[in-house]
């Protein structure tokens, strides 16, 4: 964005979108729509047992399931404040490098880089240990979830207290920033992987769209609504750097929303499996009912050919 928005500040988002429609095309050319539940046990053995496949059918009873999960309500819970910080780094993150540490606008957005090259290493990190702490037990992986959602609020608090830590600014110290830029960028995304698999693993295959599209808009929302707020108290707590530190401790009431599922997310993982096996059955029910009214329908109307056939070749009777 520096080299190429020089000139003009619209060719970046050009030049962003060329990769980005290469990619959609070979994602299009070379990939298959995944079934539906295709990694349960459960749909795994409806297929291999009877040769069906798994088709669900959205009803009230699953509609219940949703809001009666109380893995999904604390997720949810804290889905909400949980981008307020996020809104506040998105927003206010480059002109905070630019007006308060002193950095010039190229350095500024290389700082931005590093904090993204952070966030992508974060959730990578985020994803292997999530996946290695569920597999040992999934309560585990609930506690590291709540740990890092608390965790992450220390980088950013020296991030926006830089100017109170060395007031002289020097390059060793800008060096050292960046190092914690990175370390933040780390650290805020892991756990974003493990709460994601929290929802995908309470969440019945044909809800988990629904909830997943829900507790999107809660984090866009937030993002928007992090920014007022911090331009609303900024006036009234010394600063923005003073606002913006106010408004990461958001994070921490988030990861003690998060604590409780350690109780929940089993009991949550159970009750789904239970209501997947049922709703298979239904699945091989309707299946039984739609092939077996199809097979009707084909001997009714194979009965009928053989009818017409033989009423067609039957010789006329002749009355003397």
């Amino acid at each position: 964005a520096t080299v190429v928005g020089a000139g003009d500040w619209r060719w970046p988002f050009v030049v962003i979108s060329v990769p980005m429609l290469l990619l959609g095309a070979m994602l299009f050319l070379t990939t298959e729509d995944p079934q539906r539940g295709g990694a349960e046990q459960s749909i795994q053995s409806l297929r291999q047992h009877t040769g069906m496949d798994y088709f669900p059918q959205m009803s009230t009873r699953h509609i219940k399931t949703v809001f009666a999960n109380r893995t999904n309500a604390l997720v949810i819970l804290q889905a909400f404040p949980g981008c307020v910080p996020w809104g506040v780094i998105i927003v206010y993150l480059h002109d905070y490098l630019v007006q308060d540490i002193g950095l010039t606008r190229q350095e500024s957005l290389a700082a931005v880089g590093i904090l993204g090259t952070g966030a992508l290493v974060g959730v990578f990190i985020g994803g292997c240990v999530g996946e290695w702490l569920y597999a040992y037990d999934s309560r585990f992986l609930t506690a590291f979830c709540s740990a890092a959602t608390v965790f992450r609020v220390v980088p950013f608090c020296f991030i926006f207290g830089w100017t109170g830590l060395d007031p002289a600014g020097s390059l060793a110290s800008h060096t050292s920033f960046m190092v914690v830029l990175f370390l933040g960028g780390v650290v805020s995304t892991m756990p974003s992987p493990g709460i994601g698999a929290m929802l995908l693993n309470v969440n019945l295959p044909e809800t988990r769209g629904t909830v997943f599209a829900f507790y999107s808009i809660l984090d866009d929302l937030s993002k928007g609504f992090g920014t007022l707020f911090v331009s609303m108290i900024v006036p009234y707590v010394g600063g923005r750097a003073a606002a913006y530190r106010l408004a990461l401790i958001i994070w921490v009431f988030c990861g003690f929303a998060l604590a409780p599922t350690w109780f929940t997310l089993p009991l949550d993982e159970a009750a789904m499996r239970t209501h997947l096996n049922d709703a298979a059955m239904e699945s091989v029910v309707r299946v039984s009912k739609r092939q077996a009214a199809q097979q009707v329908t084909q001997r009714c109307k194979a009965a009928g050919d053989a009818f017409a056939k033989e009423r067609d070749n039957r010789k006329p009777v002749r009355w003397v």
